[in-house]
Parts: structure tokens; C-alpha cells; sequence
């Protein structure tokens, strides 16, 4: 992976964020911390490009380097998915199609989507005081 596959792993990230239309706070924010990891600075441009539908996933996945960023990319966006919980089914179509273009087998996808599923089930979990107390190991609240 080099500094040039930095602007296309947030760009695929936030294609699947947007996928559903929409992406949430928690998305953003967290595909903001991606950006700022992989040293990106142009995430507001990145974020107009992909909102206006100025990008095409085909040419965005040429722009990557090697095996190890199409990795990063497919993980990246999966992530951001599951930042605001379980994907939607839209989302899900998008990584479908996403992992076909970075051509990456469903053995390469499995175990990140596993953990995803797991990660994004915890999210909405916790959203509720309740059933977030029983995720973050602590008892739930007295009504």
C-alpha cells in the first residue's frame, strides 16, 4: 500500500456509506477517523466527489495499488457500514459488489463481515440502555 491508494480506500468507504442515500453521523465520523489514520487530508472533497455522484466504482478500485489496499479498502468500507449498526440492505448489495470488483474471494470478505455483523449488532445494542448494559458488561439501569 502506498500514499496514493489513501484518497481511493475513502472514497470506495464512503460510496458504501452512501449507498443506502444517506450516510449517518457515526458513518462520517467514522470514516473522518479513517481519513485522518491514513494520513488523508482532503476528506471534505473526497465527501462532495462521492455525494455529487461524480465518482465511478470501476475506475476507483483501478486507482488502488495492491492486493494489501483492495484489503484495506473492502475493510474500510465495511467499517464505515457498520459504524451506526447492522448494514442495510443496500449497504450489503454495494460490499457485494464492491468485493467483486477489488476481486476478492468470499474467503477474504467472510471474517470481516463476521466481525462486522458482531460490531454493528453491538451499536444498536447499545442504543438501548437495557441491552447496551448487557454489551459493555455492566448492569442495566433501574427503571
Amino acid at each position: 500500500m502506498n500514499e496514493h491508494d489513501r484518497e481511493p480506500i475513502i472514497t470506495l468507504a464512503l460510496m458504501a456509506a452512501l449507498a443506502d442515500g444517506h450516510a449517518s453521523d457515526a458513518e462520517k465520523g467514522a470514516l473522518r477517523a479513517a481519513s485522518y489514520r491514513l494520513g488523508t487530508t482532503a476528506f471534505d472533497a473526497i465527501d462532495a466527489r462521492v455525494a455529487a455522484g461524480n465518482v465511478d466504482l470501476g475506475a476507483v478500485v483501478a486507482q488502488l495499488s495492491s492486493a494489501e489496499a483492495r484489503a484495506v479498502a473492502y475493510d474500510t468500507a465495511v467499517a464505515a457500514c457498520h459504524a451506526d449498526g447492522p448494514s442495510t440492505p443496500a449497504e450489503t448489495a454495494f460490499l457485494l459488489r464492491l468485493a467483486g470488483a477489488l476481486q476478492l474471494g468470499r474467503e477474504a470478505t467472510r471474517r470481516v463481515d463476521e466481525q462486522a455483523e458482531v460490531l454493528g449488532a453491538a451499536v444498536t445494542n447499545v442504543a438501548s440502555p437495557v441491552a447496551g448494559a448487557a454489551v459493555l458488561g455492566s448492569p442495566a439501569p433501574l427503571s
